[in-house]
């Protein structure tokens, strides 16, 4: 910081930011639909913040926005295979039971660039089988893992940009 404003800078590399991470459909699907619901959602709180507050309407728009953009990557999809195991097998032998379920494992990270750093948002790990599967997983999405943290500005939209996270995963997945 010193160095900053005595005018004493040095180039650094430059690190690499979430925006910098690969895009895949999904990604592009994800945070083309997230950031419109999130534009129209702050759009609302504005316009309810300048009639209650009596204020300009862009100062209310500052006041409830508050954080970077919301960028969205699917950061993994590997294919892997269940193996069934003997007594699954033995169990089941009647009803021609599979003697392995492939699926696709991905992982799908949301970042905020708060204060010039990207912070992990959100993780969500699914198990997506696809229409080779047979039943009962043909065409099925299970969600492995999903956690947040508490971080997101403004506060008030955690909730709702998670949520439409899930939302617009499976819409993508239905399709």
């Amino acid at each position: 910081l010193k160095d900053r404003e005595s005018g004493k800078t040095t180039m650094k590399p430059m690190i690499p930011c979430a925006k910098d991470l690969p895009r895949t459909k999904l990604s592009e699907w994800l945070e083309n639909s997230v950031m419109s619901k999130v534009k129209a959602k702050i759009f609302s709180l504005a316009t309810e913040k300048e009639k209650a507050d009596k204020i300009p309407f862009d100062e209310a728009r500052k006041q409830v926005s508050g954080g970077g953009n919301i960028i969205i990557r699917q950061v993994t999809a590997t294919d892997r295979k269940l193996e069934v195991r003997e007594r699954m097998k033995k169990r089941y032998a009647k009803s021609n039971y599979p003697e392995e379920v492939p699926f696709r494992c991905k992982c799908i990270l949301a970042f905020q660039n708060l204060d010039g750093v990207d912070t992990i948002l959100f993780a969500l790990y699914l198990y997506e089988h696809g229409e080779d599967n047979p039943a009962p997983n043909k065409r099925t999405v299970y969600i492995s893992y999903l956690d947040s943290v508490h971080f997101m500005r403004p506060r008030k939209l955690r909730t709702f940009v998670y949520h439409e996270i899930l939302i617009a995963y499976l819409d993508y997945a239905q399709q």
